[in-house]
């Protein structure tokens, strides 16, 4: 059986227009009780509405754009459940890309969105070039930049994202506060701004102690697990002393425990591990790991309803900022005798 408009507007008790308005966002607002009876019905009975007959009206697909630099990376996973929570509630859907931290591959992602209609976009930039959201205000494509908040000052769009800088800081912070002097530390690709924030914390960390920065305990990885493994054989080799590790991603933090408790090491008598995101995994290895809490969740929700009211009414209101709350997290691998969730 065919599932119709009205079909739908019997079922929640409203009028077919006001259907329509849900399914449109407009043009007359609807409370949010109604809209949740129409949602409700329209779930129940299994109405799919005619999407092309709908954007060929209203000039709308309903759909918005979801750029992250790792799809497999959990704490992604968090930011693309908080967005699509928001989306889902105004009726529209999201469309998820990989850029594989690659800027080249952002711009194809970003130009391939726009030419298939995305009402706006969420992007975690890959690089620092901002022409490519210039084209897209130019062309009238609403967008939110997340997990870039030292961009506050200079950017031409909404952003938001935690403090990265006072973030490792107070990882950093953490570990000399146990004791450790000797600090390596395992960082990203150095070419990304918010990757170096953190490397900016750690240096703030160390300075502030009276501590020396030592280039021969900084490590590049690349954000997954398996660089965080070599990066911590790598600190081995060197033969540098060092009695903590801090790791700018849970991921590259998770690698490195493993490194180091092959090699016979124990956390966090033998060396203290530190990583950033607070991912679900964070909680399941052998000590749980300590870390910053990065609020994905959150990142992917106020990134939605920033572009959403971009969509809607705000266009003309200047970039705005919203810096989110972090907090430190601390468990077994760097405080004997803790093992909080």
């Amino acid at each position: 059986m065919i599932v119709t408009r009205n079909d739908v507007a019997t079922a929640a008790g409203v009028s077919p227009s006001t259907v329509s308005y849900v399914l449109n966002d407009g043009p007359r607002r609807v409370s949010t009780e109604t809209k949740k009876r129409v949602w409700r019905a329209i779930r129940k009975l299994g109405y799919h509405p005619n999407a092309i007959a709908r954007s060929l009206r209203t000039q709308r697909v309903g759909m918005v754009g979801l750029i992250v630099p790792d799809i497999a990376n959990p704490f992604f996973a968090g930011v693309s459940r908080g967005a699509q929570d928001v989306a889902r509630e105004k009726g529209y859907f999201v469309v998820v890309c990989n850029t594989d931290g690659d800027f080249e591959q952002e711009i194809a992602l970003i130009q391939s969105l726009y030419e298939h209609r995305m009402e706006g976009m969420i992007v975690a930039p890959a690089g620092a070039s901002q022409n490519n959201l210039q084209f897209l205000l130019e062309h009238g494509v609403p967008v939110v930049l997340f997990g870039r908040e030292e961009i506050a000052e200079e950017t031409i769009v909404d952003c938001v994202g935690i403090d990265d800088t006072v973030a490792a800081y107070d990882a950093v912070n953490h570990l000399i506060s146990e004791g450790h002097t000797s600090i390596a530390l395992i960082t990203g690709p150095l070419n990304r701004g918010q990757r170096s924030h953190r490397l900016e914390g750690y240096r703030r960390a160390l300075v502030e102690r009276g501590i020396p920065y030592r280039d021969e305990l900084v490590v590049n990885g690349n954000y997954l697990q398996d660089s965080g493994y070599r990066s911590a054989a790598e600190l081995l080799t060197r033969g540098a002393r060092f009695s903590a590790v801090f790791a700018t991603n849970d991921l590259m933090a998770i690698g490195a425990m493993m490194a180091f408790q092959e090699k016979g090491l124990r956390i966090p008598e033998d060396v203290a591990v530190i990583g950033f995101d607070n991912i679900a995994e964070s909680r399941v290895t052998t000590p749980r790991l300590s870390t910053i809490d990065n609020p994905n969740y959150m990142q992917g929700k106020v990134s939605a309803e920033m572009l959403f009211e971009r969509i809607g009414e705000q266009r003309r209101v200047a970039p705005r900022a919203a810096i989110l709350a972090h907090r430190l997290v601390v468990r077994g691998s760097t405080k004997c005798g803790i093992d909080q969730a």
